[in-house]
């Protein structure tokens, strides 16, 4: 589902950054070999305007024995009637680095 010329932004990478799409085969091949598993996606929002979209959602996944929370975000865009991924971003947060709260008492 990945153009030709796509973007594939991970925190799991050594680059940060897979391009084009035979790069983000790859990457995404390596994860399926070492058994990573996606367990749940939950879509937060989703938008489109014209001929470009966006989603934005949280999954839960496992690693071996680790399990995890990320995010993503995933840009489409209309292509001959069919829509494809250009730019897709996964991060998974750090529960010990991460801020844990937004309000100002906790500042």
């Amino acid at each position: 589902m990945y153009t030709d010329d796509a973007y594939y932004l991970t925190q799991h990478f050594v680059t940060g950054i897979e391009h084009p799409r035979d790069q983000i085969r790859a990457y995404l091949e390596r994860g399926v070999d070492a058994r990573y598993r996606v367990n749940s996606i939950e879509v937060l929002a989703t938008d489109c305007s014209g001929d470009l979209g966006y989603a934005v959602a949280r999954y839960k996944s496992t690693n071996g024995t680790e399990k995890a929370m990320g995010v993503n975000l995933v840009v489409l865009r209309k292509i001959s009637d069919k829509w494809a991924i250009v730019a897709h971003e996964s991060a998974v947060p750090d529960p010990a680095s991460a801020i844990q709260h937004l309000d100002s008492e906790t500042r």
